[in-house]
């Protein structure tokens, strides 16, 4: 009963929050995407609903007062993205901040064959972990995809070429932002892909290091009933 007032408690004040940020059809829209995808993780059997506050994290980690709250992404609003960014799932798809493990679900539903989660909080990936269990038994088509689900710190992973989608929803500030730019940049440049670096970022914020991007990628937006996506193409 605690956690479902607390959520409805977030709900309204998102909702009321969104309609003073966005306007009253936005807002709908974006209510509208939220229950179709409720229904979509209960087809599936995934449990990826909720937020997690950082804060509630006991353990002492790098980087974690930087941390954003956990949401998960949208599958529909993620499957308009890629369908209409005509990505041809070839290398690594990676989720940075991948919490409950939606967007790699997504990822393995769209082509996907190796699929990266990187985030920080165990207690995140206790339940990203038997999500993707859940998924692979449901669909066993997709019992072939290589899944990997990492507690790790973003700014410590070791990225490659072969890395085609980075993907980001909001899971922290430009103080984070930095340093992993600084680590991703120099492998994005001898990528040996068309690759992707995707940041869902519904609130329009500004994110300085992240627009470094603008180097060496095209930048691109896309906008799917208040999902906001910024995208750098890599030239």
């Amino acid at each position: 009963m605690r956690q479902f007032m607390e959520t409805m408690r977030i709900g309204y004040y998102s909702f009321a929050s969104g309609i003073k940020n966005r306007g009253l059809v936005k807002t709908l829209g974006m209510c509208k995407e939220a229950l179709i995808d409720e229904y979509y993780n209960r087809t599936q059997g995934l449990e990826v609903s909720g937020f997690y506050d950082p804060k509630d994290c006991e353990k002492n980690l790098d980087n974690k007062d930087f941390a954003n709250f956990y949401q998960p992404v949208r599958y529909r609003p993620f499957n308009k993205l890629f369908s209409d960014l005509n990505v041809k799932p070839e290398g690594r798809f990676i989720d940075i901040g991948s919490g409950k493990g939606k967007a790699l679900v997504l990822a393995a539903e769209f082509g996907f064959k190796k699929i990266i989660g990187i985030e920080l909080f165990e207690e995140l990936n206790i339940v990203a972990r038997e999500n993707i269990k859940i998924f692979q038994d449901k669909n066993p088509q997709y019992r072939d995809v290589e899944f990997e689900v990492l507690d790790q710190d973003a700014c410590t992973y070791e990225y490659t070429i072969d890395d085609q989608i980075i993907f980001m929803n909001d899971p922290f500030s430009d103080e984070v932002m930095k340093p992993f730019m600084d680590q991703l940049i120099p492998v994005l440049k001898g990528s040996k892909h068309k690759a992707y670096i995707i940041y869902k970022n519904n609130g329009k914020k500004h994110f300085p290091n992240f627009y470094r991007l603008h180097e060496i990628a095209d930048y691109l937006t896309r906008d799917y009933s208040g999902n906001y996506f910024e995208i750098f193409k890599l030239r």
